[in-house]
């Protein structure tokens, strides 16, 4: 019976530990949980902090691309304001080029044409020449037969013919300077023409210029009243912007509040989470309580079964030991239902429930001190 008695003692210290342990596991999920939700926490306002300075770098990185993307139109502008200049003065230039060219060419032409009409009129001259030698050479040769057969006669002769010749040399004398003279007239009116040529395309030119200038001024009134619209268009499309840029910055707000909303949301939703495991935890903890509780009173069913045997067994040892153990065996109860917390048997209509708070206080007690 004793052993009896110091087993049910140390099975209720046991209990009483794992209460205890149970109760100090609680506590550690608790605190565990409540750190889990503080670096959820903490997690959620770095992620907070982490998005606000990614749209911060976005807002900033969107208006760093306007920026390069309007001082890219306006190089652009530039480039092809500058284009148009250099391609005014390349036309501009190539006119003249090729303006100095035609009169380049038509100064070449004019020396070619002179030189091929000199050329034409030295090889004529050196052709009577020749034709003159040949002439002279032949009528030397007859005038040398005839000299031969008739000397006298064939001296007048040659005489007379000598006259002749020099009278048809100053003739040609005569012809080649009234061609060359008639050349002369002819490239003095020539020389005029060209002159008159020249003061006629002078005049084209400055007519040409004083259109040209006209139509810069045109142009240029059109690319005030175009560059006056586009600053329209441009003052137009910066309002845009701003209030697209006001739309979108509310949008981002209120997506902002709408996140916010969907991760209290969630945050509520793992609280409800995190409370059902717990009711679950503290369900499972209370039906294996209960469980203990209930092999608890089955050893001390068995023991009071027990007890009745030994007393079945020793009823023939006297009322007197009897008595003695049943008085020790109370005051044993009394013990073990002080040191855990029991009510006494009679004033309880549960005993598992009063079993399960006692364990309960007992939990909450600190350890004794070694």
């Amino acid at each position: 019976r004793r052993r009896i008695l110091e087993a049910e003692e140390a099975e209720a210290e046991r209990m009483r530990r794992e209460a205890e342990e149970v109760e100090l596991k609680l506590r550690e999920a608790e605190l565990e949980a409540r750190k889990r939700r503080e670096a959820e926490e903490a997690e959620r306002l770095r992620g907070e902090a982490e998005e606000s300075e990614r749209l911060r770098r976005e807002v900033e990185e969107a208006e760093r691309r306007r920026r390069e993307a309007e001082a890219a139109e306006r190089r652009r502008r530039e480039a092809a304001e500058e284009d148009e200049r250099r391609r005014r003065e390349a036309e501009e230039a190539e006119r003249k080029r090729l303006e100095g060219e035609e009169r380049r060419h038509q100064e070449a032409e004019r020396k070619r044409l002179g030189e091929e009409e000199a050329e034409r009129r030295r090889r004529e001259e050196a052709e009577r020449s020749r034709s003159q030698a040949d002439e002279a050479e032949k009528r030397r040769r007859e005038a040398e037969e005839a000299e031969r057969k008739r000397r006298e006669a064939e001296e007048a002769e040659h005489k007379r013919r000598e006259a002749e010749e020099a009278e048809r040399k100053r003739s040609e004398a005569e012809e080649a300077e009234r061609k060359r003279r008639e050349a002369e007239e002819a490239a003095r009116k020539r020389g005029e023409a060209e002159e008159a040529e020249r003061k006629s395309r002078e005049a084209e030119e400055a007519e040409r210029k004083r259109r040209e200038a006209e139509e810069a001024e045109r142009r240029r009134k059109v690319l005030d009243e175009a560059e006056r619209k586009r600053q329209l268009v441009d003052e137009e499309e910066t309002k845009r912007r701003e209030a697209a840029e006001r739309e979108r910055f509310e949008a981002e707000q209120a997506e902002r509040r709408k996140r916010e909303a969907e991760e209290a949301a969630e945050a509520e939703g793992r609280c409800r989470e995190e409370e059902a495991e717990r009711k679950k935890k503290d369900a499972e903890a209370a039906e294996r309580k209960k469980r203990e509780a209930a092999e608890a009173e089955r050893k001390r069913k068995e023991a009071e079964e027990a007890e009745r045997q030994c007393q079945r067994a020793e009823g023939a040892a006297g009322q007197q030991e009897a008595a003695r153990l049943v008085v020790e065996r109370t005051a044993v109860e009394q013990t073990l239902l002080k040191s855990a917390g029991l009510p006494p048997r009679d004033k309880v209509g549960d005993p598992q429930k009063a079993l399960m708070a006692a364990l309960s206080r007992a939990a909450a007690k600190p350890p004794p001190k070694p």
